[in-house]
């Protein structure tokens, strides 16, 4: 037994720790091919903790922890007690990647470099797989409906890392088409997508990538980027936003037809708020206040579709404020660490940073807190700025190199 603890240990901490990866490409290849790998990935990986040697800072540990802690406290008042124990056991095993992510860094230098190679493959074969399927349900399908038959949710957080492999690619001889090959790909997934909130995702994306990894100047990115994505956004907008039921508007109606109802449901979270405000209806449990989530004539969605007001009414103030402590502590420090380490340094962080500017960005718009992109691939990049962190302090305390 020890000698095959000993063995799946040392897989884990090779490769397979790089699991979080290919979840992408299994998340388009159907539910099932997902959990099934997640919870491969979180058994394997808690297995082979043990013994393994581990230094986690107080501070994340005890955030990370108050985390967890603050979304179980919403389970005991639950409508549906079940059902909120699933979601936190959901939540749990999705975020136990933060701890196994951290850990694997800490096995070796070299292991960044890995995770951001092993991002940009994964985001290339996410880019096959997602044309085959295009053509699979072009070609099978009777009704195209690209809002709920494609799947561009984790193209802007992975585009960082596409770019950061393409410009480590050793010939440069057609260096630029295969920029412009790669951007027009994802660019026009997402606009056949009509996903406006990764197209948004995208202009954060490649704008904080250009600032913070290339060293561009902000200024001079902002307004390309923002007429950019305006004329985008305006485009999907005119094409895929209902004609207005009467000549005469209030700003309220118009915001709400463009924002396809988002606003109307942010609204109504606060008009009919969960009967207890400081732990929430529980995690899942938002399905049913129906009144909250149905939007006239198109009937009850499932989520808020935003991270915060999702949070709130599901984990109340204590989930909301362990969240955003949490999220704040990870990206001050970030940038922190970015603006006062070395060239290197700082395009690590630069690339980490851009990516979570992009999942924080969609989440405002449509992914749950629950969901794979924050519970998952965003646990994965607060791991590797963590562990920048700490090589940073490590440098500074090194004699002779301050």
């Amino acid at each position: 037994m020890v000698v095959l603890h000993r063995r799946l240990q040392h897989a884990f901490f090779s490769w397979g720790w790089l699991l979080p990866t290919v979840l992408p490409i299994a998340q388009v290849l159907g539910r099932a091919v997902f959990s099934i790998l997640i919870v491969l990935y979180f058994l394997w990986g808690t297995l082979s903790l043990y013994g393994r040697q581990k230094s986690i800072e107080r501070p994340v540990l005890g955030l990370f922890i108050g985390l967890l802690l603050a979304f179980l406290m919403s389970v005991p008042g639950a409508e549906d007690v079940g059902r909120a124990w699933h979601k936190w056991l959901k939540y749990l095993v999705y975020s136990m990647s933060f701890v196994f992510t951290l850990v694997a860094l800490q096995q070796g230098q070299e292991n960044f470099e890995r995770l951001c190679r092993a991002f940009a493959l994964g985001g290339v074969g996410l880019l096959v797989v997602l044309y085959l399927h295009l053509a699979y349900v072009l070609w099978s399908s009777a009704e195209f409906d690209p809002a709920q038959q494609l799947k561009e949710d984790n193209l802007p957080f992975l585009l960082p890392f596409l770019l950061h492999g393409l410009l480590r690619v050793e010939s440069r001889k057609y260096l630029a088409l295969l920029g412009v090959a790669l951007l027009s790909s994802v660019l026009f997934y997402t606009v056949l997508s009509e996903g406006r909130a990764a197209l948004l995702a995208l202009a954060v994306a490649l704008v904080c990538y250009g600032a913070l990894v290339m060293g561009w100047r902000l200024r001079s990115l902002l307004l390309p980027a923002m007429l950019a994505a305006v004329a985008l956004l305006g485009m999907m907008t005119v094409i895929h936003v209902e004609s207005p039921e009467k000549d005469k508007e209030t700003w309220t109606e118009i915001v709400d037809r463009i924002s396809s109802g988002r606003t109307v449901l942010w609204r109504q979270a606060f008009v009919y708020p969960p009967e207890s405000v400081i732990t929430g209806a529980g995690m899942g449990n938002a399905r049913y206040a129906e009144e909250a989530l149905t939007i006239g004539e198109r009937g009850q969605v499932r989520h808020f579709h935003n991270l915060f007001i999702d949070a709130w009414y599901e984990t109340g103030l204590l989930g909301l404020a362990a969240m955003t402590g949490w999220l704040l502590f990870m990206l001050f420090r970030a940038w922190r660490d970015w603006r006062k380490s070395a060239a290197e340094n700082r395009r690590q962080i630069g690339l980490l940073l851009s990516a979570s500017a992009a999942i924080l960005t969609a989440a405002q718009l449509g992914p749950s807190y629950a969901s794979s992109l924050i519970s998952v691939y965003l646990m994965v990049l607060f791991a590797a700025l963590t562990d920048c962190h700490g090589k940073i302090q490590r440098t500074l305390l090194t004699p002779g190199r301050r």
